[in-house]
């Protein structure tokens, strides 16, 4: 029967036999609370860089325009449900669709100080368009919308981002998402994954390339078929997270 024990910098596996040798280099343990942390890292992270995109991509594509950012609260007595941001946001790409315009946006779920969420939404708008105001126009049901013009996209959406707090996962509704995006080019959009991915990811890949996930764990670059093996082992116990890297 094989055992595992602490030696050193990682772990050494023994047997029935007198000799031994490593199989594991490391071990991390990532508490629960650590996982909440990341998550919130994680989604600052996707928030910040996918606003950064769409401003770049507005500036070297010559667009003109303007950003509006949508907030989106709950009355009492409604709660949150899963469908409730798609449904918002499928109205606006039929309104921009409409209006002969692509549908650019980056959400954001936050928690008022009585832990009720409600949404951050920034939308551009070409030069001369207005966005209609979702709860007058049946968008949103739940509640009440306010719109406002944001001179400075990224630093807008920031600020509702660094909001964020660990403490304040377990209020978050279970399956809800922390943010997303819309609208970005396909270059935008592999530089957004890049970004992403795992920082041993790109210790490997150090130039922004399409990367995607390969069930079974590891990463693949798209562009040239290269595959990376994730060096690491999950398991979970407990609720924390174990990591195993193997040698």
């Amino acid at each position: 029967m094989t055992a595992f024990r602490a030696a050193g910098a990682g772990l050494v596996c023994s047997g029935t036999s007198r000799t031994a040798r490593p199989l594991v280099e490391a071990v991390r343990v990532i508490s629960a609370e650590e996982q909440a942390a990341a998550r919130i890292t994680r989604m600052k992270k996707n928030v910040l860089t996918s606003a950064r995109l769409h401003v770049d991509a507005g500036t070297s594509g010559g667009f003109r325009g303007r950003w509006a950012m949508l907030t989106l609260t709950f009355r009492e007595g409604v709660e949150w449900e899963a469908n409730q941001i798609s449904k918002l946001l499928q109205h606006i790409r039929m309104y921009a669709a409409r209006s002969g315009f692509k549908a650019r946006y980056v959400w954001v779920l936050e928690l008022t100080k009585r832990l009720r969420p409600h949404y951050h939404v920034l939308v551009w708008l070409p030069k001369g368009r207005t966005l209609p105001k979702p709860d007058k126009q049946g968008w949103w049901a739940y509640g009440m919308t306010q719109i406002e013009w944001a001179k400075h996209a990224v630093g807008y959406i920031a600020k509702y981002a660094s909001k964020g707090e660990p403490e304040t996962l377990c209020a978050i509704p279970r399956g809800a998402r922390l943010c997303g995006v819309g609208g970005l080019e396909n270059p935008q959009r592999i530089e957004l994954r890049w970004w992403k991915s795992p920082v041993w990811v790109r210790q490997v890949f150090t130039e922004i390339t399409d990367l995607g996930r390969v069930e079974g764990g590891g990463w693949v670059n798209r562009q040239t078929g290269e595959y990376l093996k994730s060096p690491w082992v999950v398991l979970w116990h407990g609720g924390a997270l174990v990591l195993f890297k193997v040698v």
